[in-house]
């Protein structure tokens, strides 16, 4: 967990390219937009998302694949933690908490936010991540469930905002549900993957059911 009070991490690229990437299934166009970040000058074809025939140089963008255990929260929900804030890159946010389910296999990850590494953040832990699924575990069972994605406008309600948890550390749990790994993590709420503050009225896309409280998602286009 990256709470106000803890010694913040890198939040800056360190320089040189990404060392851990691997095929990824292609990405539907809707999706790729959440995780090209900061870098407007990628090349073209990376602008056009990411697939098996194309994958961009490393030192392209800090967007890159990771391979290994992960955990998946496109479709869960978020709950504020009282009276805590996370920093990220100079800004604070309140501080959310989302159960994901823990996967393996290609992911794309946000190295600017991950010291430039794949590796875990510490035993026990794992970044959440995001690998393009279309059924993967959910709560409140955790058994395997379609994951369409839909848009929501953002309201002012306690429950109405988003979060965004990719790239960020998750704490593994002892114990599984319905065989389901599941890790609790930890991001900010109502903040875009692209860095922005996420303002009420903003069309959000997610894959998380109708009615989740502070989905997992990123703003439309």
């Amino acid at each position: 967990m990256r709470l106000e009070t803890d010694p913040p991490p890198p939040r800056k690229r360190q320089g040189g390219g990404p060392r851990c990437w691997y095929p990824l299934p292609p990405m539907p166009n809707p999706v790729f937009i959440f995780f090209i970040k900061r870098n407007s000058h990628a090349p073209s074809a990376h602008r056009r998302g990411l697939s098996r025939a194309a994958l961009p140089p490393a030192n392209a963008t800090t967007i890159q694949v990771c391979d290994g255990e992960f955990a998946l929260c496109a479709a869960s929900p978020t709950t504020a933690v009282p009276g805590q804030t996370i920093n990220v890159n100079g800004k604070t946010f309140p501080l959310g908490t989302s159960v994901c389910p823990v996967l393996k296999g290609p992911a794309l990850a946000d190295m600017d936010l991950m010291n430039n590494s794949c590796k875990a953040p510490a035993p026990g832990k794992v970044w959440s991540l995001f690998q393009p699924r279309t059924k993967f575990p959910q709560a409140p069972t955790w058994s395997t469930q379609p994951a369409a994605f839909r848009k929501f406008t953002t309201t002012a309600t306690p429950t109405g905002g988003m979060s965004n948890m990719f790239s960020f550390p998750c704490t593994i749990r002892p114990n599984r549900i319905n065989g389901t790994k599941l890790a609790d993590c930890y991001g900010p709420m109502n903040e875009s993957p692209t860095g922005a503050a996420v303002p009420t009225g903003t069309e959000v896309m997610t894959q998380s059911p109708a009615g989740a409280a502070n989905p997992v998602g990123g703003p439309t286009p």
